[in-house]
């Protein structure tokens, strides 16, 4: 299933976009510190937090790229 903004056009791809990106600043920022709360004996739960890190931060790539930064390139050329 292909993500659909809730309303159309560019603006509104780019609210659905940051609001998608504040949401995974907040659990990216919550996996770290629970990473550094972590003892060293606690291996396999860092490896699994770091892995969970790994997977927002590729999502969070995906939005920039796929969503938003086109959305922004297309409101520049329309502003020129």
């Amino acid at each position: 299933m292909q993500w659909q903004p809730r309303e159309a056009g560019r603006e509104a791809v780019v609210r659905d976009a940051t609001r998608i990106l504040m949401a995974d600043h907040k659990k990216v920022s919550k996996i770290f510190a629970d990473y550094d709360k972590l003892t060293d004996g606690n291996i396999s739960r860092k490896q699994a937090l770091a892995k969970m890190a790994c997977d927002e931060l590729t999502v969070h790539a995906q939005v920039e790229e796929e969503l938003l930064y086109p959305a922004l390139v297309r409101g520049v050329q329309e502003k020129r």
